[in-house]
This record gives C-alpha cells, structure tokens and sequence, in this order.
C-alpha cells in the first residue's frame, strides 16, 4: 500500500486556537526530536484517515523535509467525532517501535448464514518491528469457524520480525450461536402457564 503525505505547518498558537481556524492541531516528535507543535489543513487529513485508518504510515513534509512517520494517537470529540488533536512519531524506516494496528475479521457473511456471532474482545493488537515490517492491519479468516471457537493470539500469521507483544493465548474473539438468546426466551414463555383469576 502507498504511504500516504500529509504536510505539517508550523503551530505557535494554542490547539483550541487552531480548531478555531480550521486546522487540526498535532505534536510530532521522535527519538533525539523535541515534540513540536504542528497543525494540518483537516481536508486531507479526513481523506488520509478515511482511506488509510487511524494507524497509517505517513510521509510528513514539513518546509523542505520530509520524514516517515507513524499516527500514534487520533483524539475525536466525544459527541460529534470530529478530529481534536493528533500524535504523530517520527521514525528511521530500519527503527524498532511498538504499535497498535487494527484487527480486520474477512468473510463474517459465512458466519450470518450460519446464523452465528462474532463476539469480538480486541479491535486492535500492539506489536513490535520496523515501519516496513509491521503491516498495516491483521487479517483474520472466519470463513469456516464454528460456534464455540475461539481466536486467540496465538492464531495470528505476522511477518518475520513482528512481534505481538501480549500473551499468546488471550483471546481476541469467540464465535457463538446468534439465537441462543432468543431461543431461552421462547422456551421460558411456552413453559409459563397460566394461571386462574381468584374472584
């Protein structure tokens, strides 16, 4: 996947100020880099996110340099979900870092026709490795998983030299019947009897 550019401007004013003016307020640092106050033109930034996630890969051009960088953090408002503020780590493309990246569940419509649930517990993993070892997402098949199966750390497939840094058997989803539910409900309801009415 291409790494997506953004361009970083300079910020001497306060991030609510920013906001204010259109701009999404950011820090960027890095090892042996002072964190330093950014802001982005929020258009491009709203597309990078959209077509790359919340944890992409980045070529920040800021006056004549550019440098890779990853997003860390993307703070959203708690009611409206607009962007508020952002964290950006610059990093050596052969540098060692720990990062969260998303978890993505492929052929859950296999599941639907079974009339089955995916019970998820974690959207995310953090793992350790170079910008260009660590991938972009994890995928996960659930094509042919059936109820009572469980997924656990330990089923991920990573590239050489990514490493998930969580133990190996939690779970990250469990795949369970999706009527169970209502079957107890049902079956609660034809076993109420009624009763007579005292006068």
């Amino acid at each position: 996947m291409a790494i997506a550019s953004i361009n970083a401007l300079p910020r001497d004013e306060k991030a609510k100020k920013a906001r204010a003016e259109g701009f999404i307020p950011a820090i960027i640092y890095g090892k042996d880099i002072k964190p330093t106050p950014v802001k982005f033109e929020e258009g491009p930034i709203k597309k990078v996110i959209h077509q790359h996630g919340e944890r992409a890969k980045v070529k920040v051009h800021m006056g004549n340099e550019e440098s890779l960088g990853v997003l860390k953090a993307v703070d959203r408002h708690p009611t409206k979900g607009s962007i508020v503020h952002m964290d950006i780590q610059l990093v050596k493309a052969d540098q060692k870092i720990n990062w969260e990246i998303p978890v993505a569940f492929n052929n859950t419509e296999n599941l639907d026709s079974k009339k089955l649930i995916l019970q998820i517990n974690m959207d995310q993993i953090e793992v350790s490795g170079t910008p260009s070892q660590i991938p972009d997402k994890i995928e996960i098949d659930v094509a042919d998983k059936e109820a009572g199966d469980t997924i656990t750390i330990g089923d991920l497939k990573l590239p050489e030299g990514v490493e998930i840094l969580k133990e190996t058997g939690e779970p990250i989803a469990v795949i369970t019947y999706g009527n169970m539910e209502e079957e107890a409900d049902d079956s609660n309801e034809e076993s109420v009897e009624s009763e007579p009415i005292e006068e």
